[in-house]
């Protein structure tokens, strides 16, 4: 099997850009949510990755995180804790076809545009 890897931009700062921390995904995939037993996107990262997301996610509890395919976003969840491994789940109100898409889309695009939103 080859692996691919991607990159995921996190953006830090309010509405304005503040500075930039590139993420390395090497996967996403549909998946379930445990919680909700909803569709979901599964971002799978590398190790280098999930440290910075740790860091990230660490830092900014309760603040909305807004990820973006370019121009669009995709949604901006609010970060309920720290993202401790490698793998993270993006789930909300989404259908299984809407989850497929939404995998498709962060693998061709490479990366994912991430801003931290103040609350």
């Amino acid at each position: 099997m080859r692996k691919t890897t991607y990159s995921i931009w996190l953006l830090l700062g309010s509405i304005t850009v503040a500075s930039a921390e590139p993420l390395e995904i090497l996967d996403a995939y549909p998946n379930r949510s445990a919680d909700s037993n909803g569709p979901g996107v599964v971002v799978r990262l590398t190790p280098a990755g999930g440290e910075a997301v740790q860091r990230l996610t660490t830092e900014n509890v309760g603040r909305r995180l807004s990820l973006k395919l370019g121009e669009r976003e995709l949604m901006a969840p609010v970060i309920r804790e720290p993202t401790t491994n490698r793998y993270f789940l993006l789930s909300g109100a989404m259908t299984r076809p809407d989850a497929e898409r939404l995998a498709e889309d962060i693998q061709r695009a490479g990366q994912l545009d991430a801003t931290i939103i103040a609350p």
